[in-house]
């Protein structure tokens, strides 16, 4: 199959849609357009992110490192990011859309002084539309197309809100008694509330897809379709009850697709890959020197077999939520999870709990308190609901996988481990927020909770 280096590059990342696409499996038939896109290209079967919250997960795509080994996320302007490499290869780099990393915190005592970073340390070229609509950033970036300077090569990154909460768009009766949720989340309330929420979600990964048809249909309009590579994925789950902000599958597990008329059509790659594979993949394409050091591998030798060998993908949430530190393996057949700050319920979601019902949000999660280390056979239970962690039948797996997460973690210097780390300093107003013990010792939900972090002395907000 034909593997040319592409003249223009585009990536499409989407907020917290995990895989509910027709091409993932997903009912509803809510994505006509990215399914097309993987009718047309190659789809990617068992990808993951690096991380379960919107900024962390970016991290591996634009530095191909996990989420601890990357300084990216401290603003060190020494780190290698995937428009930086671009640009070096002579590719202008533009971001479309409201960008993730200009949020970064800022470590002072890297050197780093200026207000917004962001985009200075990711290393675009040039950005546009401030906002991040979906339909504003297709129509920017068709205009883009149709003007003379987009003849030379480029690089071009579209950071779609969709479909992040809030879910504002109106729905029907009937589009509320059509809800299927996902079969990864069992445990959902099912409650008029909760259906309302599913269906408006389901209403904003719509637009997001229209979107992405008018900018496919653009590229065909503007001829530089057939010279053009475009990637597509979501940075993690979807943004209901465990799902995103935890490490289960329903938090992690994303699409890949890679689209292009001079790439394999309807080609679905088998086996783990991981959103740090992505960076080292399109420096392999694009012929220039992968950094050193890296987390990732190319997935170019799996594009050509149809499978990757990957053994494993690794998986945190940390920086971000420095009071709920979880790292985690899987393997095509188990996942290891170990929560650092065991004893807490899942993360509450304080607009769903509204919408859904307190009680039912109690009834439902209160007692299912998190501990010190998971394991789950994904073959028998997908969905991660029974715990083999303490089964002696397990006990080989649980330790091979325990020692695997703390080898990676290792290697990286993972700051998780060190004895005054940002996490030490953070015990309190833990990022399960609103959980708290009432009088009798049990879970119950203080919905006025403020959230706060301290970040440590040095560190920016």
């Amino acid at each position: 199959m034909q593997t040319a280096k592409p003249k223009y590059i585009i990536e499409i990342t989407m907020h917290d849609c995990g895989r509910q696409f027709g091409c993932y499996g997903a009912p509803g038939n809510f994505s006509p357009n990215i399914d097309r896109m993987a009718k047309e290209g190659m789809r990617f079967n068992e990808h993951f992110s690096t991380g379960s919250v919107c900024m962390p997960s970016r991290l591996g795509i634009l530095t191909g490192k996990y989420v601890h080994h990357t300084r990216l996320n401290f603003c060190d302007p020494n780190e290698v990011t995937l428009p930086k490499l671009l640009d070096r290869a002579g590719y202008k780099t533009i971001m479309f859309g409201k960008p993730d990393q200009s949020y970064y915190r800022c470590d002072r005592r890297l050197g780093y002084k200026a207000e917004n970073p962001g985009p200075e340390i990711v290393g675009f070229n040039e950005e546009r539309a401030v906002g991040a609509d979906c339909n504003r950033i297709a129509h920017e970036i068709c205009s883009f197309l149709e003007d003379p300077e987009s003849q030379e090569p480029f690089f071009l990154c579209a950071n779609f809100k969709e479909a992040h909460a809030a879910y504002w768009r109106e729905v029907s009766q009937e589009e509320k008694d059509q809800v299927v949720f996902p079969e990864l989340l069992p445990l959902m309330p099912d409650t008029p509330g909760s259906r309302r929420r599913f269906a408006s979600f389901c209403k904003h990964l719509s637009a997001g897809d229209r979107a992405i048809g008018q900018i496919l249909d653009c590229l065909q309009q503007s001829g530089k379709a057939q010279d053009t590579l475009l990637f597509f994925t979501v940075d993690h789950g979807i943004d209901f009850p465990r799902a995103k902000q935890t490490l289960y599958d329903s938090g992690i597990a994303v699409p890949l697709i890679f689209w292009g008329p001079k790439w394999a059509r309807g080609l679905v790659v088998e086996g783990l890959s991981s959103h740090c594979d992505i960076l080292p993949t399109i420096c392999d394409i694009v012929g220039i020197e992968k950094p050193a050091n890296l987390d990732g591998t190319s997935l170019l030798p799996a594009i050509k077999e149809g499978k990757t060998e990957r053994d494993y993908v690794f998986f945190e949430k940390g920086w971000d939520n420095p009071n709920e530190p979880v790292r985690g393996v899987r393997t095509k057949r188990y996942k290891y999870i170990k929560n650092f700050r065991p004893g807490w319920p899942i993360p509450a979601v304080k607009d769903f709990i509204e919408e859904s019902g307190i009680q039912n949000y109690l009834d439902t999660f209160a007692h299912r308190t998190r501990p010190l280390e998971e394991l789950y056979d994904l073959e028998n239970d997908p969905a991660e609901l029974n715990n083999l962690a303490e089964k002696d039948d397990y006990a080989d797996v649980l330790k091979g996988l325990a020692d695997l997460t703390l080898k990676i973690m290792t290697e990286n210097d993972d700051e998780l481990l060190w004895e005054d780390s940002l996490y030490s300093r953070n015990k309190n107003n833990p990022a399960v927020r609103y959980w708290m013990k009432n009088k009798e010792g049990k879970w119950t939900l203080d919905l006025d909770q403020a959230f706060y972090v301290d970040w440590g002395p040095g560190v920016e907000d």
